[in-house]
């Protein structure tokens, strides 16, 4: 019975050995963090926070992303002329300029066509690659444009 026991107290401390080293395994995992802002600029249109289009929108504070990961900021473009215009989105001034091969922006409102005194809902995705590297921290110029 005695031997048993120290079988049995052997495995047990030998299983706890396991779990405590997958649980520091864990947590020696190393994740990295891109703090970041964007400036949003309106060209022939308005870009608000709101649908009724009453608080103007200049810039997007994207939070903190993880590599490999997105993340989705909603908008609403209006057409502030009278005629019908068509919707364009660009970015620009990149800091740093290489953040620019490891991070996407896109939109789902490219080419749609606005007509005068009307706003969209915009949904904006930012993207980060999972090889990011070496980029703790970015900010660029988003440029919508209604053209028409």
């Amino acid at each position: 019975m005695a031997m048993q026991n120290k079988r049995f107290l052997g495995a047990t401390i030998v299983a706890m050995v396991i779990m405590v080293t997958a649980v520091a395994l864990a947590l020696l995992q190393a994740t990295q963090t891109i703090p970041n802002t964007g400036t949003i600029k309106g060209i022939n249109v308005g870009v608000y926070e709101n649908s009724a289009c009453t608080v103007p929108l200049t810039s997007l504070a994207w939070g903190t992303l993880d590599p490999g990961s997105s993340t989705i900021k909603t908008m609403y473009v209006k057409n502030e002329g009278t005629s019908p215009m068509t919707l364009s989105m660009t970015t620009n001034t990149w800091n740093p300029s290489n953040a620019l091969s490891y991070i996407t922006v896109t939109w789902n409102q490219n080419g749609t066509i606005v007509n005068g005194g009307l706003n969209v809902q915009a949904n904006v995705t930012l993207t980060v690659s999972p090889n990011i590297s070496g980029i703790p921290s970015f900010a660029f110029t988003m440029v919508i444009m209604g053209t028409g």
